[in-house]
């Protein structure tokens, strides 16, 4: 429990010239394994074939990469994502998985109050000027802060545990509040959405009458914010997607030329400008001829970087989460 309570707690500090909080994550990971190989659950573990499979299809398509030092030194995060997977899957006890989401709503909260505080006191206009200030890696455009609304649910789910205490609602409570006032005061589509639907089906799973009102509520918070801020979220969310259409059409060229495999992890970036020249692109459409290194979908991005295997792996992995 300590392992990745520890790690994910570290995500928090700002960057420094050695990864410390991974190193210390592998050392311990190390120590635990010693007992988990003797006594292995792994077996019973239901997303144990999938996540293999899927580490797989990666391994593989970066054997095969058209940058193979670009496909490996950038898909080092599946390693501590494997540690973590590893370790969180031998947990036996409720009270383990307790404190896990106890650790998870405190790194919101302290992430949260400290991006609010920095809006408050940056002075600059721009939500990508206020990230910069706390160098976090956690964090480098506004759209990665949907990481700390996706940690909502498990808030929600301590919020309704027995017996419930002033002590304990106060800071759960305060992590879903300023979660939602950051998306909001950050300006980000992505985070703003997902905060209103994490928030809303896990209040859903756990009391149904509550769902309408808590949907009601969310939605006003948003409104209130968006009004005080002059409305970018609408106008932002007006132009639609118009712009993304051309960074699809990319990638499945891309796909159309290496099936299979894809050209590699990490490697949209690399082609995206050579291959958007080669398209016919309708004038209706707004291209972005910025280097740029994300389709905007995930789907359509492992299809061209890791073909049809590393697809049907990705959706067979989704399918049994």
């Amino acid at each position: 429990v300590v392992a990745p309570c520890v790690y994910i707690l570290a995500l928090a500090l700002p960057s420094l010239s050695y990864d410390i909080p991974l190193l210390a994550f592998g050392f311990l990971a190390m120590l635990v394994s010693l007992g988990i190989l003797t006594g292995s659950h792994f077996h019973r573990v239901p997303l144990l074939v999938p996540s293999v499979a899927f580490l797989g299809a990666t391994a593989l398509s970066i054997v095969f990469s058209a940058d193979v030092g670009r496909s490996l030194r950038l898909s080092v995060h599946y390693l501590p994502a494997t540690l973590l997977f590893l370790l969180i899957s031998q947990f036996r006890l409720c009270r383990q998985t307790r404190v896990l989401f106890w650790c998870l709503s405190l790194f919101s909260l302290s992430l949260s109050s400290a991006l609010l505080l920095t809006a408050l006191i940056g002075g600059e206009a721009d939500p990508r000027q206020w990230l910069s200030h706390l160098k976090i890696p956690l964090f480098v455009v506004v759209n990665d802060m949907a990481f700390l609304s996706v940690l909502i649910p498990f808030s929600v789910s301590l919020l309704f545990l027995r017996p419930r205490s002033f002590i304990k609602m106060v800071p759960l409570s305060l992590s879903i509040l300023l979660t939602i006032c950051l998306a909001c005061s950050y300006q980000s589509r992505t985070p703003i959405l997902i905060a209103l639907i994490s928030l809303v089906t896990a209040v859903a799973f756990h009391r149904r009458r509550l769902f309408y009102i808590c949907g009601f509520s969310a939605l006003l918070l948003v409104l209130i914010f968006e009004g005080l801020l002059g409305f970018p979220f609408t106008r932002k969310f007006a132009l639609g997607f118009n712009g993304r259409i051309p960074l699809w059409m990319t990638a499945f060229s891309m796909f159309v030329d290496a099936p299979i495999l894809g050209h590699g992890p990490h490697t949209f970036g690399l082609f995206y400008l050579d291959y958007l020249h080669r398209l016919e692109i309708p004038a209706w459409l707004s291209v972005d001829t910025r280097p740029l290194s994300w389709a905007h979908n995930v789907y359509l991005q492992v299809l061209a970087e890791q073909g049809i295997m590393g697809a049907l792996a990705l959706v067979a992995l989704i399918s049994c989460c």
